[in-house]
């Protein structure tokens, strides 16, 4: 008797650890400065499918590892990479496109550019839905092909989403629980605590929700 009610607790333990991104097989991470010199080679070892790197930040910012972990991961792994821009609502969305443009070059099979938008910076809803167009229709005419815009869970139902109805999202929730994920939500970053081989302390982690099929369409096509 004492067995099963131990195995009955072990049970219930395991559920509540469990998270709702187990349920999916495509999995990657992002990546930025903070995670230091990066062990590219072991990193493409692990069951991993996609990463996005910061490569810039508001009107002139570039990440100081940037150029290291895009040649890096190209070089020495089959991930599908990806860049971003930590958007600031308070200073030239042209400017803001043009340094990401200046900084990234994307090639065929990589992943669409990411606008982050997580601040309003004090300026108002429409007013930032308006810069935010401005970005990600000069960085669509420059790379042809539709950026993705990365955001928070509250942020995408209150107002992103009927904002951007045509746009795939990348949402943040750090919760056991999956966040509203539809046919525009089909990226979850659900950790800032996770682990990898070849990664000196925290990293971000991710799912797509679509088959590795699906992520291959996001991608830059080949000519």
């Amino acid at each position: 008797m004492k067995y099963y009610h131990l195995l009955f607790l072990s049970i219930l333990f395991l559920q509540s650890c469990s998270s709702d991104a187990d349920n999916y097989a495509i999995k990657g991470i992002d990546v930025s400065h903070y995670q230091g010199r990066i062990g590219w080679q072991m990193v493409g070892l692990q069951n991993l499918d996609f990463v996005w790197m910061k490569a810039t930040e508001g009107l002139n910012y570039k990440d100081s590892l940037f150029l290291r972990n895009w040649e890096q991961c190209h070089d020495f792994t089959d991930l599908k990479c990806g860049a971003y821009h930590f958007f600031r609502p308070r200073v030239s969305a042209k400017w803001q496109a043009q340094n990401f443009i200046n900084q990234v070059e994307l090639q065929a099979g990589d992943l669409p550019p990411v606008l982050d938008v997580e601040d309003l910076d004090g300026v108002s809803m429409p007013q930032l839905i308006n810069y935010m167009s401005v970005w990600l229709q000069l960085i669509e005419e420059h790379y042809q092909v539709q950026p993705i815009i990365y955001t928070y869970s509250d942020l995408y139902n209150r107002h992103l989403r009927v904002a951007f109805p045509n746009y795939t999202f990348w949402l943040a929730r750090y919760n056991r629980h999956a966040p509203r994920l539809d046919s525009q939500a089909v990226f979850w970053q659900y950790s800032q605590t996770g682990s990898t081989i070849g990664i000196v302390g925290d990293v971000d982690q991710n799912i797509f929700t679509g088959s590795r099929a699906d992520l291959e369409r996001l991608c830059l096509p080949h000519n």
